[in-house]
């Protein structure tokens, strides 16, 4: 299985990044993203690529300066770059060509344009490689080694996929809760099972001692007791049955709700490296796969495989030459299906790849219609998912075939040798080696058999697939959860001094740092706002409050604290937030401001709605405080959303409120009215805001200016104004107000 071309994408605004992405992503590419130069020349170092598309006007490290030092680099020189512009400006586009760039593309991008580039930059390197490989008789450069390394890793990763023995240890595993049941159901199976072997045999009692010597007292007491056989079994199937259903739905529903719950532990980091798309189908596809397989064939799986047990040892019984020619048969089978199991194994894991993949673009297409119908880009979507739609044509016409397969030839060969040994035992019946009655119980037995091992077959399908499923889950559920609580941690009380940070440097990835050593300290029960460019580092410094990740170096303390010291659940208990991007339920607008207070009265909702200017807007529904919100709150407007969430935020008083520019989607007059409440809770709530709206930052008691990565400046409004510094050139710049040119600072 050959791994995807990797391709690097540098550029600072996420939304080209994001197109790129998509585009990339559709026609097979492994994409990398970086926000600035020094993001990219670290996952360079990391992980190495095939070609880098590069942005030539970014912040602080701009294109020239990345492809210069790329092409000074040994390790990277090779990696194939293709420079992209906003601009038409020749002279930059053939300084880049001078400087080593291989190609040029402009913005807007034509989507074949840009694959035919990428393709070609990629496809060049390789020749090169290889020409300088042959010429010097050397291995080719470290770069396309690391590519090859990864190849043959996951070559040999998809070699050692997990085989149907351990889906069924994975259920033992998960069945060990409910052991006792398992106990009494598979007793019980095994009477049913051995009843239904041993039925066979009556044939031969019947014919050998009661119609052959015409006794019919005992033939009476024969059939008596296969009757009461038969009645035995029925009952005990019945019993099987029951607890079958009971068994497998609480094994699925505890596997279901372990995910879940794993879920809700993992860290912001897997989110940022797992698509919704690809957790989603653990959740859908991989479980679905699972309880097909559990619901519709394992019972039968396991009673057809113990069936096969149970015959072959009559078959022993009645006469072992026979039965000996019959095992052969059944290792023959089994050889046959080991041929088909790991191709098949592996057909169908990569379908379900494939289809990760086609719910990956379905979620991004879905979250990007407004870009998609800005760009008039519905046609090119639909002819890329319908490429892909080409490509997964092969791939799922494979993966059946082969599922068709391991059920047919394994089954068809049985039948085949169960002939051969009938006939066989024909002839040792035609010499007096076997008597009439034990011949027609064999071939009762036999024909019993070659049944067993055709449903058996008929299984392994479902039993595949599920182990596909259950590979991916166990996948799943062994991602590491987030950090758990030192056993000495301990909760935190009430805040009641100071926030502080000191010489905190933090990044999200390896190579990367989006803070750099930064210290200071908020007093409680003051406003407090964070200002600067985009990507300053002043939305992490919050995330970095609420615990969501700990800092790389420094520490972060409430009251004297190590946060790291404390437990999770006191500190979120103290604060609340309103993050940039709202979340709501999809449930009713009272159970989603009510999610910021589990237990808060009606009266507390509204309250927390009236505070904000909320409640008018609210009662206006039809259905007042019982209007759905929808998905993701999608029935209600962008303004709306948001003043949902600061109500949910301030319903329970919090010590600690943040807000991660919490009034952008507001008009004037909604922010405003915001503003004022918060203004009236900030003598009893500490409120840290992120936000780019000078006139707001003027209003709060402390401002933290930052800039790449650091506080550059720190104070009141009229502090920082008579400072002078990068704080003061902004706000003349938007409030129009003429002076002293600012005193710029360097990051």
């Amino acid at each position: 299985m050959a791994i995807q071309p990797i391709v690097l994408v540098v550029d600072d605004e996420s939304l080209f990044r994001k197109l790129l992405r998509i585009n990339l992503t559709q026609a097979g590419y492994h994409v990398l993203e970086a926000d600035s130069g020094r993001a990219a020349l670290s996952l360079l170092r990391e992980k190495g690529a095939d070609a880098v598309l590069l942005d030539l006007v970014m912040p602080e490290m701009d294109g020239f300066q990345v492809l210069r030092k790329l092409k000074s680099d040994d390790l990277l020189k090779d990696i194939p770059v293709v420079v992209v512009s906003a601009s038409d400006d020749m002279n930059s586009v053939v300084k880049c060509l001078e400087m080593g760039a291989l190609d040029h593309l402009s913005k807007p991008f034509d989507p074949v344009l840009l694959q035919v580039r990428v393709r070609a930059a990629i496809a060049l390197r390789h020749m090169e490689a290889l020409r300088l490989s042959c010429e010097a008789g050397t291995a080719v450069p470290p770069g396309l080694r690391r590519r090859r390394g990864a190849e043959r890793a996951a070559e040999d990763t998809a070699e050692a996929s997990m085989k149907i023995s351990g889906f069924l240890k994975a259920l033992i595993r998960w069945s060990v809760p409910y052991r006792l049941q398992t106990i009494i159901f598979a007793s019980l199976i095994l009477i049913c099972l051995g009843v239904e072997a041993a039925l066979p045999m009556g044939f031969k009692f019947i014919t050998d001692d009661a119609l052959i010597p015409h006794d019919f007292r005992m033939l009476i007491i024969i059939l008596s007791i296969l009757i009461f056989a038969m009645a035995i079994s029925a009952m005990a199937q019945i019993g099987t049955d029951y607890l079958y259903a009971r068994i497998a739905v609480k094994i699925l529903n505890d596997l279901r709700f372990n995910m879940f719950r794993h879920l809700q532990r993992l860290p912001l980091t897997f989110f940022s490296r797992v698509s919704a798309g690809e957790i989603t189908s653990r959740f859908t596809s991989d479980l679905a796969a699972i309880e097909n397989t559990v619901v519709l064939c394992l019972q039968q799986a396991l009673s057809q495989s113990m069936m096969v047990v149970f015959t072959l040892l009559l078959l022993f019984v009645l006469e072992w030459r026979l039965a000996l020619f019959a095992l052969l048969g059944i290792y023959l089978c089994y050889c046959v299906e080991q041929r088909i199991e790991k191709p098949a194994a592996a057909a169908d894991a990569r379908m379900k790849q494939e289809t990760a993949g086609i719910a990956v673009v379905l979620q991004d297409v879905v979250g990007m219609q407004p870009v998609i119908k800005a760009y008039r880009l519905q046609n090119m979507v639909a002819e890329r998912f319908k490429r892909q739609m080409v490509e997964f044509f092969h791939t799922a016409m494979r993966a059946c075939y082969l599922s068709y397969l391991t059920d047919r030839a394994p089954g068809r060969f049985a039948a085949f040798f169960g002939l051969l040994t009938i006939a066989a035992g024909s002839v040792l019946t035609f010499y007096g080696f076997l008597t009439i009655g034990g011949l027609i119980s064999f071939q009762v037995l036999l024909t019993s058999l070659v049944i067993s091992i055709n449903e058996l077959t008929w299984s392994i399908p479902y039993l595949v697939r599920a182990t596909g499923g259950m590979e991916k889950i166990e996948n799943f559920l062994n991602e590491q959860p987030e950090t758990a609580d030192p056993p000495d941690a301990l909760p935190l009380p009430p805040p009641e001094h100071a926030i502080v940070l000191e010489n905190v440097s933090f990044g999200y990835t390896e190579g990367q740092t989006h803070l750099k050593s930064v210290s200071f300290s908020i007093p409680m029960r003051h406003s407090v706002v964070l200002i600067g460019p985009s990507g300053g580092g002043k939305s992490t410094v919050l995330h970095l409050l609420m615990r969501f990740y700990d800092p790389r170096e420094g520490s972060v303390s409430i009251d004297g604290f190590d946060l790291r010291e404390i437990t999770r659940d006191s500190l979120r208990q103290h604060i609340s937030v309103v993050f940039q991007e709202n979340f709501l339920f999809n449930t009713t607008i009272r159970e989603n401001i009510r999610a910021g207070k589990q237990g808060a009265t009606d009266d507390e909702i509204e309250t927390a709605a009236r505070r904000i200017g909320l409640h008018e807007t609210i009662m206006a529904f039809p259905a007042g405080y019982e209007t759905m919100a929808g998905e993701r709150g999608g029935k209600l407007s962008a303004g709306l959303r948001q003043q949902i969430a600061i109500a949910r935020a301030i319903i329970s008083n919090p010590p600690i409120l943040l807000l991660d520019d919490a009034t952008s989607a507001l008009d004037p007059s909604t922010a405003s009215v915001i503003d004022r409440s918060l203004e009236q809770i900030s003598h009893r709530t500490t409120v840290i805001s992120v936000t780019h709206r000078l006139e707001a930052a003027s209003k709060a008691d402390l401002i933290f200016f930052f800039q790449g990565g650091r506080l550059l400046e720190s104070g009141s409004h009229e502090a920082l104004l008579k400072h002078n510094g990068v704080y003061a050139g902004m706000w003349r710049r938007q409030t129009g107000s003429t002076g002293e040119t600012s005193k710029g600072a360097t990051a």
